[in-house]
């Protein structure tokens, strides 16, 4: 199945990346039309293949791609619906493509995977802006620069990425989650 898909993704790259860069580029105040197509076309072109990617070796790592998409989007001032907009368009692309290239018997199972994977990135999308805005509003995390500063050398060293067990997007997403009640407010 993954296979197939690959060929029929790889076969029809350049269409599937016009059509994206068509669709964001449409809306004249949006920040990807304000890159110029050439930059736009080259994000697309990265994104496809990072999906390729993930689509031949493991889907995590096209989660992981897309946190760093997340943050850059972020730091260059795209909110989150412009930013959730491209994966749906990327999305709606690669279904179309399923939809007339691939095999109906292999149809299904293609498409489940380009969901699964593309559905577990967008939930790392929204995942990453919010843990930035909580970020950006919360003033005791900013001051706490200042403390640390001040308290340098009175604890045990911080614990780094490296120290810490992996955790892919998905189960960050899941626990996120659970640590809000049903009303939205915190259970911890």
């Amino acid at each position: 199945m993954s296979e197939v898909l690959i060929e029929v993704l790889s076969e029809h790259d350049e269409l599937l990346v016009e059509n994206v860069v068509r669709q964001l580029d449409v809306n004249s105040a949006s920040r990807y039309h304000e890159l110029g197509t050439g930059r736009l076309r080259d994000r697309v072109n990265a994104l496809a293949g990072a999906f390729r990617k993930a689509l031949a070796s493991r889907p995590g790592a096209f989660v992981s791609y897309i946190e760093g998409v997340a943050r850059e989007r972020n730091s260059e001032g795209f909110v989150l619906g412009e930013v959730q907009r491209a994966l749906r368009v990327f999305e709606e692309g690669v279904w179309r493509l399923v939809a007339v290239h691939v095999p109906r018997e292999e149809q299904i199972d293609c498409l489940a995977r380009v969901t699964g994977i593309i559905g577990a990135a967008k939930d790392q999308l929204a995942w990453v802006y919010l843990q930035l805005l909580e970020e950006a509003r919360d003033p005791a995390r900013r001051a706490q620069g200042s403390d640390d500063r001040i308290m340098s050398g009175t604890d045990s060293p911080p614990i780094t990425e490296e120290d810490r067990p992996p955790v892919d997007g998905l189960a960050r997403h899941v626990a996120f989650s659970r640590s809000f009640g049903r009303h939205g407010q915190s259970t911890t």
